[in-house]
Formats: structure tokens, C-alpha cells, sequence
């Protein structure tokens, strides 16, 4: 699928176009306008995920879910002489060509906006590339070079069995590394030059990106994550020192869903989503291997959006009091509560509450946990993080503690003169 199809269904999705949007379009409007604000957003959550292929950080390449295509390699008819001479094919150069893409340009080369950079949630740049000979101060397209080389030059070294030290051998792989330069900057033209750069640089434009499912992967020896794309099996994360069991990666089969049936509810969907993955061989192969986790299972499944705000005394009494509507509107879903949300606050149907550390008396715990359930939802739910400290271990250990335990019966005490006070005070204002 095209990079300007998944987008256009992205902004079509509602927690994009109307949930994630209003909450950035109240931050920043001219950013996220009304025309055309939603498939600004869909580009950014898209970019944020695919800009670069993460090492080891989980992610929809690394999990082995998505594969990212570059539709104008297909143009690609013809190899250097050097990698035919090295016995390689002409699908070995198409292969060879998407890792530079994959494992060099996506490393910080895409062409991004400028304005969006503060916006995308994580450390993300969007620098430019000098041709392999430039003289020019900057980063280059890889080149053999002394010392340590870039992981392109040593798996090219490693596939063709040559050593880049000898001086016909290191020519031949520069020769291979400037055809690569050339046919992604000329014939495939998937880098363009950068418009106005003196001298010129070149990036990659998010339109040449694509996308597709992946059938087939490879396990990578050095993260034991799946690729979807190797060099005649060797990974691109190839060490210093390989061999062949830090090299050679192991191929596996990737079972697809179809996502065609339609359900009459959430749940059905959902049954049947589970229910396909349990019956997978595949899948049950892989979850042994570490390769098919349960955050595999909850992309599959799909998710909702949460967003997220904070009620504590630190929020001026306006803010909160726009957080509680917010919440009531189902504008926000999830809010981080201090104390303040324990007394005196109506806030609406909740499905769940979640506390992080253990009331300190059985009435706090009821009051909290009591916020859940109090409308017309059909279940709810409370849990509790228990630390490890004397009484939060006691609790643990007895998860009726606040149901069992007696509690001391109210008192005022009318002792102190500014107590008394403050209670003549509060009947005077209050008529």
C-alpha cells in the first residue's frame, strides 16, 4: 500500500481525525487546522513509527508486522558488473539496495518538515546527505575507509567473500557502493536533491515509502529480531569479528490475518482475532523463540486511544474543572488523580481504578475504589499496586484487609478555639 493510501485511511480513523486532533488542535491551530489538520497527524504518527528501523526497541518492523517498500525499485533491470562478477543476482541487488535505504537513509535522511520536528513525540532529525566522493564537509553515502566501516561496506565484504583491505577487492565494493548512490539518486530516483543546498544534498521524501505485510522473515543473530529483508541471509547487523553464527540469520514463516469479515460487535471481533491466533502453528513456534509476544497479540487485536490528563492540587480549579468535563464528554479517558478526586467530586461513569500504592485505611481504600461502577457499567474494576513496605505487604498478603478491618467510628473534638471558629465561620458565609 502506498504511503498517501495509509495515510488517507489513517485520517480517517476517529480517535485520529477527532480525539488525538482536537487535543493538538487546541495546542497548536495553525499546525492542525480544521481542512486539512487530521492528515497532518496521520503523516506524523506514520513517520514517528517508521522514520527509522529501530535495533532492538520494539516496533511494527522489528515485531515483524510491517515491511517498508520502496515501490521504485521495482524499476531496477540491471546490476553492476562488480556484483555480477561476485556471483550475485539481480533480486540480491534489489535487496541490497532496500537495506541502504532501510539501514542508511532512514537513519536521519527523510525528508521531514520543519515545523512538525517539535511535534513528533520523540528525538527525531531531518539532516541531508553528501554523494559517496564529496569533499564537502557533512555526512556522506558510505565509502570503504580506514578504520571502523559503516555496516554496509562490511556486509558487502562478508557476501562476497572478499577482504577490503586488498586494494582490487576495496575498489570493487567502492564501485558497488557509488552503482547504489547512482540508482537510487538517478535511475530510481527515490533521493531527491534538497531544493536551494549549495552543495547539493540529497534526502528521501516520505512519498517513496509503501507498505506492505510480511510472509516471510529472518531472525536476526545479533537481536533476535525478525527483518524482513537480508543480504543471501546475512544481517545488516553484522559484528566486527562475524562468523558464521553471528551472520547468518534463520528463516521464518509469518502467519497474516485477514481483517475482511465483519462483525456485528467488539467482542466477536475480538473472539474471533483470538481465536485465529491461538490456532496459528506459527505463532505458537514463535512464542517459544521470543519472536511473537503478547504486545504482538494487541496489535493484531487493535487498540483504542487514551488520552490522558492530570487532577491535583498542583491544576488551578478552572483547569480541573475543564478536566472533569473533558472526562464526562469522554474527551479524556484516563485521569491521573491526586487526593482531590476523593471527596466531593462528581465525575461520571468509570470503568476502572487503578492506584499505585495502598490507602492508608480501609475508608480511603472503599471511597477510591467505589468511584468505579456507580452508573450503568455492566463490570468494573479496581486494582492496586502494592509496594514492598510493611503495610502495603500486610494488604497483599490479605486482599480483604478492607472489608475485614474495623473502623474507628468519626469524632470532632471542639477543644481548640480556631476549630470552633472556622465551624462559626462556614455557617455564617454558607447563609
Amino acid at each position: 500500500l502506498p504511503w498517501k493510501d495509509i495515510v488517507a485511511d489513517l485520517q480517517g480513523n476517529n480517535d485520529i481525525s477527532r480525539d488525538m486532533l482536537n487535543y493538538y488542535r487546541g495546542l497548536n491551530p495553525s499546525l492542525f487546522p480544521d481542512d486539512s489538520g487530521a492528515n497532518t497527524l496521520a503523516k506524523m504518527l506514520l513517520l514517528r513509527e517508521f522514520y527509522t528501523r529501530p535495533k532492538r526497541q520494539n516496533s511494527l518492523e522489528s515485531l515483524g508486522l510491517v515491511s517498508i517498500q520502496y515501490i521504485d525499485l521495482e524499476t531496477i533491470k540491471k546490476a553492476p558488473n562488480e556484483w555480477v562478477k561476485w556471483n550475485l543476482s539481480l533480486k540480491d541487488w534489489h535487496d541490497f539496495l532496500k537495506l541502504c535505504l532501510d539501514f542508511c537513509i532512514r537513519t536521519g535522511f527523510v525528508s521531514i518538515p520543519h515545523e512538525w520536528i517539535n511535534w513528533m513525540g520523540v528525538r527525531i532529525s531531518s539532516a541531508e546527505l553528501l554523494p559517496p566522493d564529496s569533499e564537502e564537509k557533512g555526512r556522506r553515502f558510505p565509502l570503504v575507509r580506514k578504520g571502523r566501516n559503516h555496516r554496509l561496506v562490511r556486509m558487502l565484504a562478508y557476501v562476497a567473500k572478499i577482504d577490503i583491505e586488498n586494494k582490487v577487492h576495496h575498489d570493487e565494493v567502492n564501485q558497488v557502493m557509488r552503482s547504489a548512490w547512482n540508482t537510487l539518486t538517478q535511475e530510481a530516483k527515490i533521493l531527491t536533491a534538497v531544493i536551494g543546498s549549495s552543495p547539493t544534498t540529497y534526502q528521501m521524501k516520505l512519498e517513496k515509502i509503501a507498505f506492505s505485510s510480511i510472509e516471510e522473515a529472518w531472525v536476526c543473530p545479533i537481536t533476535n529480531r525478525l527483518l524482513d529483508t537480508t543480504l543471501c541471509g546475512v544481517t545488516p547487523y553484522l559484528p566486527y569479528s562475524p562468523t558464521e553464527k553471528t551472520a547468518i540469520c534463520n528463516e521464518v514463516k509469518i502467519p497474516t490475518y485477514s481483517f475482511q469479515e465483519d462483525f456485528d460487535s467488539h467482542n466477536k471481533r475480538l473472539g474471533s482475532i483470538r481465536e485465529w491466533i491461538n490456532n496459528q502453528p506459527e505463532v505458537i513456534e514463535l512464542r517459544k523463540q521470543n519472536l511473537w509476544t503478547d504486545l504482538s497479540d494487541r496489535i493484531i487485536e487493535g487498540g483504542v486511544f487514551f488520552r490522558a490528563a492530570e487532577h491535583s492540587a498542583q491544576q488551578s480549579a478552572k483547569q480541573l474543572q475543564k478536566f472533569e468535563a473533558q472526562f464526562k464528554a469522554e474527551k479524556l479517558n484516563v485521569l491521573s488523580c491526586s487526593t482531590t478526586m476523593e471527596m466531593g467530586v462528581d465525575i461520571g461513569g468509570i470503568s476502572s481504578v487503578a492506584m499505585n500504592n495502598v490507602p492508608p485505611h480501609p475508608a480511603n481504600y472503599l471511597q477510591r475504589a467505589g468511584r468505579a461502577g456507580r452508573r450503568q457499567e455492566t463490570r468494573a474494576l479496581a486494582f492496586t499496586i502494592c509496594k514492598d513496605n510493611p503495610h502495603e505487604r500486610s494488604v497483599f498478603s490479605n486482599p480483604l484487609w478492607p472489608f475485614t478491618a474495623r473502623i474507628k467510628a468519626p469524632y470532632i473534638t471542639l477543644n481548640s478555639d480556631r476549630i470552633v471558629q472556622r465551624h462559626i465561620n462556614s455557617l455564617v458565609f454558607g447563609y
